[in-house]
């Protein structure tokens, strides 16, 4: 069964050098063996979440609260610096989604493609099938990406990363953060 257990989690980035804009300064201290502290920026802050199948978690806030470095986190992108997580399940992180995608191949080809690079073979009943939950018009398979509007694109996207059937999805999207839990 698939979860997602966070607990006291922190995660801290290094800012090497970040502040320290003097050229002489750093020259000086590296020919006399100091060594400057590496200076941090607390990302996530302690913490907790619990959640098993069938939850669906929602995280909203402003731009640069940490809802994408907390999906990273999940995703085992970003190690913690601090707590523990315990994730049960394959999890999915759909980042970007259009890693990977070409917008000169048509939309058929591009599934394929993603396909692909999943490991799955591309058939065209599994086209078909990705198509078919697009939504979108049936000439629109035979046009280049370039051509759709961002809407059409996330559309393509999604579908065929939702047909590669994590037990945990986790996309970032405008200003939230959402968690979904099969019971697969």
């Amino acid at each position: 069964m698939a979860s997602i257990n966070l607990r006291d989690v922190c995660l801290d980035y290094p800012l090497y050098g970040a502040y320290d804009f003097s050229l002489k300064r750093r020259l000086l201290g590296r020919l006399a063996g100091a060594s400057a502290p590496i200076q941090t920026i607390r990302a996530i802050d302690n913490i907790s979440i619990e959640a098993s199948a069938g939850a669906r978690i929602g995280l909203a806030g402003p731009n640069g609260s940490g809802k994408s470095t907390l999906l990273r986190l999940i995703a085992g992108v970003y190690p913690a610096t601090s707590g523990h997580i315990e994730i049960t399940g394959n999890v999915m992180p759909l980042l970007g989604l259009n890693a990977g995608a070409n917008l000169d191949f048509v939309a058929a080809d591009n599934i394929s493609l993603l396909l692909r690079i999943s490991g799955r073979k591309p058939t065209p009943a599994l086209i078909d099938e990705i198509w078919a939950f697009t939504e979108l018009e049936e000439r629109m398979q035979r046009l280049p990406l370039r051509m759709f509007s961002s809407g059409m694109l996330m559309r393509v996207l999604f579908a065929t990363a939702a047909r590669l059937l994590p037990t945990l999805a986790a996309t970032s999207s405008w200003r939230r953060l959402n968690f979904s839990i099969s019971s697969q």
